[in-house]
Order: C-alpha cells, then structure tokens, then sequence
C-alpha cells in the first residue's frame, strides 16, 4: 500500500555549486585510485578527495560502497568498510543548507545533518 503523506519540502544541500563540477571519488576495491598499496595508508580517503578537487574545487566520495581504504589487516574487529555517509571538498565560504528541517552541526571540517532525532 503506497504511503499518502507529502513528501517534505527539500532544498540542495549546496546551492552555490553546479553538481556537475563535483569529481566524484571511488574507494571501493576496484578503485583505479589505489596504487602500489597505498590503501594502506590511513590519511588515503583525505589525500585522494583533495587531489581530486585540485581541478574544480569540489569532490566527492560514494554513499554505500565498500572502502577498501577502511579494511584494516589483522585486527580483532571487523572494519568498518560499508559507507553510510559521503565526504565531500568545498570551497571555503560555500553556503551550506540542510536540505530537509533538521539540525546541521560541525566541528572542524566534519558536518553532521540530524532530523527529527534520525542521524542522516
């Protein structure tokens, strides 16, 4: 049975950027962005999303790919590989909206957007 409700009145998250200019980052084991074992590397997500803006300004990561760059050797707890977030790059002194009624709160260059006690 479909769900009758209105869908919440939504906005970009960044309006100022033209989403095509992001470059869009793959982490997941057939990444052509890992080389010569540079996954090992635990600054590698950040050093590939900023080389990756080099050209635009603005890059990327996937929302729900498997990251080889978060599987770990030998550790006592499973890796936390699945992405249940995205990273992005923006310029400095891009506006930033959240897209639904909710609460954007950030600390360094983390963002976190939180709605109706849902984390999103």
């Amino acid at each position: 049975m479909a769900d009758n409700r209105p869908l919440p009145s939504m906005q970009r998250l960044l309006p100022e950027i033209v989403p095509s200019l992001f470059e869009v980052v793959r982490l997941d084991p057939l990444s052509p962005l890992y080389q010569a074992g540079n996954w090992l590397d635990p600054k590698i997500q950040h050093t590939l999303l900023h080389d990756a803006a080099k050209r635009t300004g603005c890059a990327i990561t996937r929302y729900g790919e498997h990251r080889l760059s978060r599987t770990r050797h030998h550790s006592a707890t499973a890796p936390e590989t699945y992405a249940l977030f995205i990273e992005a790059r923006i310029p400095e002194g891009v506006m930033l909206f959240a897209p639904f009624a909710g609460v954007a709160s950030g600390e360094g260059d983390r963002l976190r957007i939180d709605s109706n006690g849902c984390r999103c």
